[in-house]
């Protein structure tokens, strides 16, 4: 059978499962051949005295999520929930959770000269919460979510909570759940460019800035967070070259979102270059026709132009000497009649 992810090596003797890409182990939905469906977090150690002792203090209350991060990354990343079939589970693992429920953990398991802590957990407030989220009952969600994040706080609860709780307005608590959510995955983007978002709206634009500024330095080439930054700088009218830069970056990696197109023709307009901005505009429009702000600021831009350079962008004048900026299009010429 081949398998495209390596958890431990000892481990894969205990679960005979066939993982998925991406570190996700295989789910079988309720109902499905298999039979009863479990969901554990599993944690590898060294001693028998070791993992007794991690054991109580994980009854104690301890997160079993944060047992596991002080072994390290890669134990971290092991102990992370798999839902699988029963049939997919070896018997020492099913003897070794017994009838146990959800945030509780078994006796330690003797394996291969290591010992195996299992813990078992669900995904069925997590499923609930979504379900929840999406039809927009956001109280109800909040409570599901809040359940999911009690048992498997290192999962992705917090962050579709904070969502959640800015859909309903609340966005102290959103930007609480966020903070939430960065103690367990502090190097997340996504959770990085989320609370950047949730603090511009909130008007603590510095701190937004310095959350975008962390963001892209542990991913420099990343269109979003360069596009999200540059949107910033140019609303603080600051470093505008800086914002150019970016925004025409982002234009390159990502040519086809209007938006970026967008945002470039911003920073332009911002330092004065109209013909660069109504070029940059443009494309936004051909992108995304639809693109209200876009259509606005070419407007602006066009009226803003002298008469020569007006007719070079429309096609009836001579051809500029510079190009319009970084990143941007030119203008199609068109055919004179």
């Amino acid at each position: 059978m081949s398998r495209r992810y390596c958890l431990f090596p000892v481990l894969l003797a205990v679960l005979a499962l066939t993982p998925l890409a991406g570190g996700q182990a295989a789910s079988t939905p309720e109902g499905q051949a298999g039979g009863q469906r479990h969901c554990l977090r599993l944690l590898m150690l060294d001693s028998q005295a070791q993992a007794q002792e991690l054991a109580e203090r994980a009854r104690s209350g301890e997160p079993f999520a944060a047992l596991a991060r002080r072994q390290g990354a890669e134990a971290q990343k092991a102990s992370q929930m798999r839902c699988l079939a029963a049939s997919e589970l070896s018997q020492e693992v099913l003897a070794a959770i017994g009838e146990i429920e959800p945030g509780q953990v078994g006796r330690p398991l003797s394996l291969g000269g290591k010992w195996l802590l299992v813990q078992v957990t669900t995904d069925e407030h997590w499923r609930r919460g979504e379900e929840l989220h999406q039809a927009g009952r956001h109280q109800e969600a909040k409570e599901a979510l809040l359940r999911d994040a009690a048992l498997n706080p290192d999962g992705p609860a917090w962050r579709l909570l904070a969502r959640s709780r800015a859909a309903a307005k609340d966005q102290a608590g959103a930007l609480q759940a966020l903070d939430m959510a960065l103690t367990w995955s502090p190097e997340d983007v996504a959770l990085l460019n989320d609370k950047a978002s949730l603090l511009q709206g909130l008007g603590r634009r510095d701190e937004a800035l310095a959350q975008y500024e962390t963001a892209l330095a542990l991913q420099p080439d990343n269109p979003v967070l360069q596009n999200n930054l540059a949107w910033m700088l140019v609303r603080q009218n600051q470093k505008l070259e800086r914002a150019e830069a970016l925004a025409g970056r982002a234009t390159q990696l990502d040519p086809g979102r209007a938006s970026y197109w967008d945002t470039l023709g911003l920073a332009q307009q911002a330092r004065g270059n109209q013909a660069g901005a109504a070029a940059s505009y443009h494309q936004a429009l051909k992108l995304d026709p639809e693109l209200a702000p876009a259509k606005a600021n070419l407007l602006k831009c066009l009226l803003a132009l002298d008469q020569a350079t007006l007719a070079r962008l429309l096609g009836q004048g001579p051809e500029p000497t510079a190009k319009a900026g970084p990143g941007a299009p030119q203008v199609p010429r068109r055919k004179a009649p």
